[in-house]
């Protein structure tokens, strides 16, 4: 009977072990665990990134600019743009000549995306469609900034769902937004 509650200890103590050494970020032989990006769109080529207020003021510029933050909603229809939050702001994401989509599980995870700040005028219409495909029920300004990457890695994403896939349909056709 002693030497089973022993055992059990030390098999519980190993677990303990074991489950802090992956939760501190890493291995059991003291390495860091990589960090694994899933990519969507174009390499992210760029290394220094930039603070998403100082992207858009006072005026955004024509320029290539690498953004990290957290996903912070997908479009439930075809994963064809997300909000991207950082600290306080957030800010709307299309994916350059609509190329590529997200999956749409990606909410919450970090994203590390490359790409250009344009501004945006949007009709009523425009934001009415945007909100239908939203989770959030935020209501959309007329005139805003929006991100548009030509590259997007989501840590510890994946690809798309089969069902993404087959609602996508193999076509890369833009719905008016």
């Amino acid at each position: 009977m002693r030497f089973a509650s022993k055992l059990m200890m030390v098999l519980a103590l190993g677990l303990f072990a074991a489950s802090s050494a992956f939760a501190g970020g890493e291995t059991g032989n003291g390495k860091p665990v990589k960090k694994t990006w899933a990519p969507h769109g174009a390499a992210i080529t760029l290394k220094k990134s930039t603070s998403l207020a100082k992207a858009v003021s006072p005026t955004p510029e024509e320029q290539e600019v690498l953004l990290l933050g957290k996903v912070a909603d997908v479009c439930q229809t075809k994963g064809c743009w997300m909000t991207v939050a950082s600290g306080k702001d957030t800010m709307r994401v299309e994916f350059k000549d609509y190329g590529f989509f997200v999956p749409y599980a990606s909410t919450g995870l970090p994203v590390r995306m490359q790409g250009v700040i344009e501004e945006r005028s949007l009709s009523a219409e425009d934001r009415e469609h945007i909100e239908s495909e939203s989770t959030s029920k935020k209501k959309l300004p007329e005139k805003m900034f929006v991100f548009v990457a030509s590259g997007v890695e989501l840590e510890g994403g994946g690809p798309l769902t089969e069902a993404q896939k087959q609602k996508i349909g193999g076509k890369k056709e833009p719905h008016s937004h």
